[in-house]
């Protein structure tokens, strides 16, 4: 659920920002920060489980006030939205799921996520890498793009 919505966040970001509405995202994205420290503060006395929830439901609902307003942008229904989306989504899931089964009985916590992290991240992007993904293309271009700027900073 989490990763489904840091998919709908990160692309209803972009679309702000490409369609030079970055001031816009800025606003939606500091009203967004501000509700979730006050709900944090509000939520914590009761424990971690009413704390979750409640960023996950804070969560919900920034997500769907974001597809209001940018669906008033450009015509993009909640529907062609999650076609969109949905194999990445399933490819986190994967990638989550097999992260977890070799690292479920481990007891240090540090190792365990390390191994998470570095198996979670290979298959993901490997999945990405040959499934033929223009996005993955995109932003390689991108990074190297970036790299060699710095680089020639540096020289």
């Amino acid at each position: 659920v989490i990763a489904l919505m840091g998919c709908f966040a990160v692309l209803y970001g972009q679309l702000c920002i490409s369609l030079e509405r970055a001031d816009y995202y800025f606003i939606i994205s500091l009203i967004f920060a501000v509700i979730q420290i006050v709900v944090a503060f509000v939520s914590i006395k009761w424990g971690m489980y009413i704390l979750a929830f409640s960023m996950l439901f804070v969560t919900f609902i920034y997500l769907v006030l974001f597809h209001f307003y940018i669906s008033r942008l450009i015509h993009l229904s909640l529907k062609e939205t999650l076609k969109d989306i949905f194999p990445y989504f399933g490819i986190i899931f994967l990638a989550m799921t097999v992260g977890w089964i070799f690292t479920y009985r481990l007891t240090d916590n540090f190792y365990s996520l390390l191994i998470k992290i570095v198996l979670v991240s290979l298959i993901y992007i490997g999945i990405v890498k040959y499934s033929g993904s223009i996005i993955y293309r995109d932003f390689v271009v991108y990074l190297k793009g970036l790299f060699n700027k710095w680089w020639r900073r540096i020289l």
